[in-house]
């Protein structure tokens, strides 16, 4: 069997249960073309290795047969070859596999040695560093329930340890915790059969920052943060809690920061702070914060006071007529002297030189109809709509320009007043207290004249009556009277005897 692929032992199991690839696909949710891929062992079609090695694991599973051996088969087909140095013929295979493996064992020999010294030195010097301060600060250990004045005894003057001088032990260091983090994330991804450069490629984390993080060397990361982040996709990655590696990882570095402290802090008692006297009576009630809630709440009494005093004074005041829709107007009946009073409110009277009132809304139309003037001509726009509206009074122009919707116009005039609009529905007219009603139609020019006793509607006059046409006639045309040329005639000749 192992003499077989791995796509040729998953196609021999599949057909051996007599399943086709659609009915796979349908139990594993695993497309066709990939299946196909599989079997023929045509990796490269498959999206990646990762995945690859997904799919044979499910496939197998539901095939009834072991993954891993066939994973290991796929990863060994998959490792590259390594360039080997030429062999010496006088050298045998096995001579130089144990050369070779006594090279790797001084190499890591060497690593191991030149690690540990290193790590001794830093040792040693971080050592060096404590006692020089223990030295400069002793301390011990304050006991409970011994007084806190005999906590800093006198420096001896032996150089070597003082006698009270301990150092909590540490269970487990920084170091360490971070190499159990690193070696439960290897172990998981080697389960996995993953590599590193798998890994890289799906969380994209550079395959050296997954190298450090599994052995343990977290101060290789660039930042505290990043590696918080690095940590937390890498774990989620392989299936393990990403919380817990962050509760682990936040307590690694807790742990760091105490073995970065000196030992003497341990002993250095709390600065013991003098207990405030407590404010009672009147100074409890003078505190600058019950002071400035009590002024917040005073202005806003005050507020609502004068809001109210605000509301009463509006209300007392007498109220306004109300206004009477100028439709109302409109459509009301045509006597002027009736006892209902119209109001229009935003109208002013302006008199103009001639004894004339310009075109500007009144307060009361009854008012403005029932006004006595000296003028034996009155007359009383009012408008509907937006229309051009001349008026000419006395020979003068009294207005000229278009009228405002809702707004009454007076004129006085003494001879003549002329009133000339574009549009006849746009204006009402009152002339001498009798209303006239619309001029006229929509879109048709009015023009009217307004004398002393009566008015004239010249538009009216003006239309001309066309003339009735005259049938056209057939004018013969002359023709030329024929003339008659007389024939001279000739002698005959005369016979003779």
């Amino acid at each position: 069997m192992m003499d077989q692929t791995v796509g040729t032992i998953l196609r021999l199991k599949r057909e051996e249960k007599g399943l086709t690839l659609e009915q796979v696909f349908q139990a594993i949710k695993i497309r066709s073309n990939y299946l196909q891929a599989i079997e023929n062992d045509d990796f490269d079609q498959l999206p990646s290795r990762a995945q690859a090695r997904g799919f044979i694991r499910l496939y197998a599973n539901f095939l009834d047969l072991n993954p891993y051996p066939l994973l290991d088969q796929l990863t060994a087909a998959e490792a590259p070859v390594e360039p080997v140095a030429p062999v010496q013929p006088t050298e045998s295979k096995p001579v130089l596999e144990e050369k070779a493996k006594e090279v790797v064992d001084d190499l890591l020999q060497k690593g191991k040695d030149s690690l540990k010294e290193g790590f001794n030195t830093g040792a040693q010097k971080l050592q060096g560093s404590f006692s020089k301060l223990s030295e400069k600060i002793p301390y011990r250990i304050v006991k409970k329930g011994e007084p806190l004045a005999s906590a800093r005894p006198a420096p001896s003057a032996s150089a070597g340890p003082k006698t009270g001088q301990t150092v909590p032990p540490v269970s487990t260091s920084y170091h360490a915790m971070c190499e159990a983090m690193g070696t439960e994330l290897r172990e998981k991804r080697e389960s996995l059969g993953l590599s590193l450069a798998d890994a890289e490629r799906q969380i994209k984390i550079r395959e050296v920052y997954l190298y450090s993080i599994e052995e343990g060397n977290l101060d290789e990361l660039p930042s505290t943060v990043q590696g918080r982040g690095m940590l937390s996709n890498y774990a989620s990655f392989l299936g393990l809690d990403s919380e817990a590696f962050l509760s682990r990882f936040a307590e690694a570095l807790q742990q760091k920061r105490l073995e970065t402290l000196p030992p003497e802090k341990a002993g250095i008692p709390l600065p013991v702070t003098p207990q405030t006297e407590k404010l009672t009576g009147i100074r409890r009630l003078a505190s600058p914060d019950l002071i400035f809630t009590g002024g917040l709440f005073l202005v806003f009494f005050v507020f609502i006071i004068w809001g109210s005093v605000q509301l009463l004074s509006i209300n007392s005041q007498p109220a306004n007529p109300t206004a009477i829709p100028i439709s109302d107007l409109l459509l009301a009946s045509g006597t002027p002297a009736s006892s209902d009073m119209v109001t229009i409110e935003g109208a002013t009277a302006i008199a103009t030189e001639a004894g004339l009132s310009a075109f500007t809304p009144v307060d009361n139309l009854q008012e403005t109809l029932l006004a006595t003037s000296t003028s034996q001509i009155q007359v009383i726009v009012v408008a509907h709509h937006r229309a051009f509206m001349q008026v000419t009074v006395d020979g003068k122009s009294a207005f000229l320009n278009r009228v405002t919707p809702g707004s009454i116009y007076s004129f006085y005039g003494n001879s003549v007043i002329d009133l000339l609009t574009g549009d006849g529905s746009a204006i009402e007219v009152y002339y001498n207290q009798t209303s006239l009603g619309i001029l006229g139609n929509a879109s048709q020019v009015e023009e009217y004249r307004f004398g002393p006793s009566s008015y004239t509607n010249l538009s009216a006059l003006n239309t001309a009556t066309p003339a009735p046409s005259q049938l056209p006639t057939l004018t013969q045309q002359p023709t030329n009277t024929p003339t008659v040329t007389p024939e001279t005639p000739m002698p005959s000749p005369t016979p003779t005897f």
